[in-house]
């Protein structure tokens, strides 16, 4: 629907693999406006993941996009880094162009970020995050006052089910669950709707041959590079959790956010465990209501997965020829 003009968007990454095709897509999809990137220490050192932002941006030739480098480490734990599926670099697999972008300088991310969306009208802009919470907490309790900026806020993170890095908890909300709890806890004291897209749906969206051929076709330099990443990420998944095909979790979020009918959602309580030395950042989802604890997270429980992939490769595509 071309009439609707595009959802705003104020991404927070932590530049993994499967961030950097969220990147892409943010920036290409005409469905959406991208305003700004922050960056988080997760998949890698907040260096790391601030640099590679910098080089996919560069990559997919979109440096009007302001990006501020973010917390060095989670709220109250030490910094803890994802090398086994993202690799040394955190974005390992390929040979990136020489750098164009850059990123702001000397500025803390939580002033930007509240700049930028304070600039916009209230109730517009869709904060989307993609890596641990980190900078979305230090966001909303220093500046209580970004949250009527706030459409929804947006995040691939958590499990119903099985984790991935922790058995129960997933890797993002594992990291730092502190700054899980402040943000899960926005959905009982705000009326910011708070989306979760947790593992059981980018399980579902996988990369497959199908998909890599397709890139292949592009037979671009930019292709090679998309190729290339994707292929190492598919190798560090068959190696880790013996996946035969790596899942695209993160875009999930932005292909929510342009086509919402993709998705089937349903309020939960959810709460997430900070307290345990084996379960910390275990997302628990009262899915029978049991605890009688307030609905506070819609949480996605179906993607249409055709679709998913269609909104991928037509940005993919765009990518190539931008």
């Amino acid at each position: 629907d071309l009439s609707k003009s595009p959802e705003l968007v104020f991404l927070d990454t932590d530049a993994g693999h499967d961030d950097a095709m969220a990147m892409l897509l943010a920036g290409v999809s005409p469905s959406l406006k991208l305003l700004g990137i922050s960056t988080v220490a997760g998949n890698q050192t907040v260096e790391k993941t601030t640099l590679n932002t910098l080089r996919m941006l560069t990559a997919c030739n979109i440096c009007d996009i302001p990006v501020v480098k973010g917390a060095h480490k989670p709220l109250c734990r030490p910094t803890v880094v994802c090398e086994e599926i993202h690799g040394e670099s955190g974005l390992d697999g390929t040979t990136f162009p020489p750098l164009k972008c850059s990123a702001i300088e000397n500025r803390k991310a939580i002033d930007v970020m509240f700049e930028i969306i304070s600039a916009q009208e209230k109730g517009s802009v869709n904060m989307v995050t993609i890596g641990p919470l980190t900078n979305l907490a230090n966001l909303v309790n220093i500046y209580p006052e970004v949250l009527p900026y706030f459409k929804r806020i947006v995040l691939m993170g958590g499990a119903i089910g099985p984790g991935n890095m922790g058995g129960v908890s997933e890797w993002n909300i594992q990291v730092d669950p502190e700054a899980a709890h402040v943000v899960f806890s926005l959905g009982k004291t705000t009326d910011i709707p708070i989306v979760m897209i947790p593992l059981e749906v980018t399980h579902e969206t996988l990369v497959t041959r199908s998909i890599l051929s397709s890139i292949d076709s592009f037979q671009s330099k930019f292709g090679k590079l998309l190729h290339e990443l994707l292929t190492f990420f598919s190798k560090s998944y068959h190696d880790v959790f013996h996946f035969d095909d790596p899942p695209l979790h993160d875009p999930n979020t932005l292909a929510f956010l342009i086509d919402p009918s993709l998705y089937s959602l349903t309020k939960y309580n959810v709460e997430i465990e900070c307290s345990s030395s084996l379960t910390a950042g275990c997302t628990v989802v009262d899915l029978f209501n049991l605890s009688g604890r307030p609905k506070n997270v819609f949480v996605a429980e179906k993607v249409n997965v055709s679709g998913f992939w269609s909104i991928m490769l037509d940005a993919f595509r765009r990518a190539n020829t931008n």
